[in-house]
């Protein structure tokens, strides 16, 4: 799974396998939660300039978005939309602190 994870930052193809995974681990109970205890799906949005790009179709794409609506059709949870991300914004390089004082 981790090598899937890192592949799903240059590839799509991880996609399908990931998001079933997540299906299956939340179908199981496994952490003490359960489908009937969520509501809506939704994800982190990303700026366009901020999303990945597959290196052989050049496909660009929000990993976030991309699981969650596997998981909403899996799951047949209703995925939903709660933000717009109007700038990019990097949190890569800066302390806990600075993360939180952007919030």
């Amino acid at each position: 799974m981790s090598r899937l994870i890192r592949e799903f930052k240059s590839d799509l193809s991880p996609a399908p396998i990931l998001g079933s995974a997540l299906c299956f681990i939340i179908k199981r109970n496994l952490y003490g939660l359960s489908l009937k205890d969520i509501d809506y799906v939704t994800y982190v949005p990303k700026h366009r300039d901020e999303l990945k790009e597959d290196q052989e179709t050049g496909e660009r794409y929000n990993q976030s978005k991309l699981l969650a609506e596997i998981f909403s059709n899996l799951s047949g949870i209703k995925l939903i939309d709660l933000f717009i991300k109007k700038e990019p914004l990097s949190m890569r390089r800066l302390t806990r602190n600075d993360r939180y004082s952007l919030a």
